[in-house]
């Protein structure tokens, strides 16, 4: 009588295969998570850009005295800003209303009275392990971003 079932080298073999495999994947597959961040992110900040851009024409053409500025500190996307806080406010509208924009952002103002350049991230302080976002010109590498950057830095 023959006995049926694998024998302790067939096992060892396969875990051994499959032990590889996941090896392989596991980084592939972490690269195509940081890229589709990196990609959001970068959405983000074309919300924002396109945002503060339209808001500021909208209150130009309605008459309002609108000073083009750049904003001198990171806004926080996370909470509703007070309503006196007008470009906040917008942005936080529409990243809310995208989804997953809860973070922060940033934009330089231009000399023309368009805005030049908005940058979106999930954490108030970037570094090399955040995935910071801009527009325009955005990244679609993530081996293209620095290993140190800064707000309002075009990377």
């Amino acid at each position: 009588m023959s006995k049926k079932g694998f024998t302790l080298v067939e096992l060892v073999v396969v875990i051994a295969i499959i032990g590889v495999l996941v090896a392989i994947l596991i980084p592939t597959l972490m690269n195509y998570v940081r890229k589709a961040k990196l990609k959001s992110a970068n959405h983000n900040a074309k919300v924002v850009f396109n945002t503060v851009n339209a808001a500021v024409t909208d209150m130009q053409a309605n008459g309002e005295d609108y000073n083009v500025v750049s904003c001198t500190a990171v806004v926080d996307c996370t909470q509703k800003p007070n309503a006196s806080k007008v470009l906040e406010c917008e942005v936080y509208n529409a990243l809310s209303e995208n989804g997953d924009g809860a973070g922060y952002a940033f934009w330089v103002a231009g000399e023309d009275g368009r805005y030049k350049l908005a940058q979106w991230c999930s954490t108030n302080n970037p570094t090399s392990a955040s995935v910071v976002g801009q527009y325009p010109d955005p990244k679609s590498n993530i081996e293209d971003l620095p290993d140190v950057y800064s707000w309002g830095t075009k990377f």
